[in-house]
């Protein structure tokens, strides 16, 4: 009878759960017609709910419930100066709404961290390959919509091959979380993503997860004892530094390696497809509120404003978005993480870490993986840390399923 009982909660476990990654995710990954992403957003509502709800049944402990609380105070600064600016409530609120309701999720179920990767794991299969397909069908793109790119299902030519490598990092996770190191099928989706990338003319996506993938390896096998001289906190930081390097110091036209590298090697030209352009603008914009920012801007004030709906790097975002008050709290957030990262003991999930990590930081450099499809992602990363770290005992426990004959981990099937 109670393994009846036990195999009837995990089916609801799972049923539930795929719902709310449903949620969390759909709206973001899946851009094929207008509007729709923003609707969607709406089935979060229930969600949000449940959640607010189980937080009064089931407090959180207070140290996890610090990474909720720093989402929060930077979506707070936002919306004030947003609303003093006069600018797009709507899509703010929607965008941090999904971010602190996916917060919310991860860390309200702590004991349940291998089957929430293992749902994401399946999610990741649909995706990448259902991109892969429509690359292979589609190579000048599905459609078209306000940008000006070709767009696939989860969007144009920058955004769909991140997203596609997000989720295979994701399949690292849950391979690490089952004790495992990376294998065939692992292997096979990032090839898979590597193949979109280039199919696409993503080259900087492409490199961003050859390099994530070296450290990755590196790390498992701590070579250059490279998993004591790398930490999550420290790569992002290089990230920033890199950043005022090349929107500031415009090191990739006066360094002669800086400026092979990206023409011969990546086969951009010194202003990185015009992004010099745009970060030039941008900041000449953050010099009239440099401390608390400029709101969240509707997308055509930012077109006429920019030439792009975008600041294409996620610093000066940040900045752009809050000022430097946004800066301090998103640093303080990436150090609370970065705590919560060493305290990690699995070997595989501390590379993990550190894959994701260069990777979104590189990205960080040339997109704004803090907005839109890319903040889900790094958020559910970032929350997924803490929830191990904070419950490590609770969160490497697996759901048992006792079955005639044998024993089977739902979580490693899943």
């Amino acid at each position: 009878m109670s393994d009846t009982f036990k195999i009837k909660t995990n089916t609801i476990k799972i049923i539930f759960f795929s719902y709310a990654l449903i949620c969390v995710l759909l709206s973001c990954y899946v851009a094929l017609i207008d509007g729709v992403r923003l609707r969607s957003r709406y089935i979060c509502i229930p969600l949000l709910i449940y959640l607010i709800i189980r937080l009064f049944v089931m407090p959180m402990h207070i140290r996890s419930m610090a990474f909720v609380l720093f989402v929060i105070a930077i979506f707070l600064e936002i919306l004030i100066v947003t609303i003093s600016k006069d600018g797009d409530l709507q899509t703010l609120m929607s965008n941090y709404g999904i971010m602190i309701t996916a917060a919310l999720f991860i860390l309200t179920h702590p004991k349940d961290i291998k089957i929430i990767l293992g749902i994401i794991r399946i999610m990741a299969y649909a995706i990448v390959i259902a991109n892969l397909v429509l690359v292979l069908l589609y190579p000048e793109g599905l459609y078209v919509s306000y940008d000006p790119f070709p767009m696939w299902l989860s969007g144009n030519k920058n955004a769909m091959p991140t997203v596609c490598a997000l989720f295979c990092l994701f399949c690292l996770m849950h391979s690490a979380i089952c004790d495992k190191s990376i294998g065939m099928v692992d292997i096979t989706m990032i090839g898979i993503s590597l193949y979109i990338s280039i199919a696409v003319n993503s080259i900087t996506t492409c490199v961003s997860l050859i390099i994530a993938m070296v450290f990755y390896l590196l790390s498992l096998y701590n070579i250059f004892r490279i998993n004591r001289i790398f930490t999550l906190f420290g790569i992002f930081i290089a990230s920033l530094v890199a950043s005022i390097g090349v929107a500031l110091l415009n090191v990739q036209s006066n360094i002669l390696f800086v400026r092979y590298l990206i023409e011969n090697v990546l086969h951009r030209d010194v202003t990185m497809t015009t992004r010099t352009d745009i970060w030039t603008r941008a900041l000449l914009r953050i010099e009239k509120s440099p401390y608390l920012g400029l709101g969240n801007e509707y997308s055509v004030l930012r077109i006429n404003l920019l030439g792009y709906d975008s600041t294409h790097n996620g610093w000066i975002e940040i900045i752009y978005l809050g000022g430097f008050v946004c800066l301090f709290l998103y640093i303080a957030l990436l150090i609370y993480v970065d705590k919560c990262s060493l305290k990690l003991k699995n070997t595989y999930m501390y590379s993990c870490v550190l894959s994701f990590s260069v990777f979104v930081a590189l990205r960080f450099i040339s997109e704004r993986p803090m907005h839109g499809a890319g903040s889900i992602c790094v958020i559910i990363f970032m929350a997924i840390i803490c929830c191990i770290a904070q419950n490590s005992k609770a969160a490497y426990i697996a759901c048992e399923v006792k079955r005639p004959g044998k024993k089977q981990n739902v979580a490693t099937i899943i």
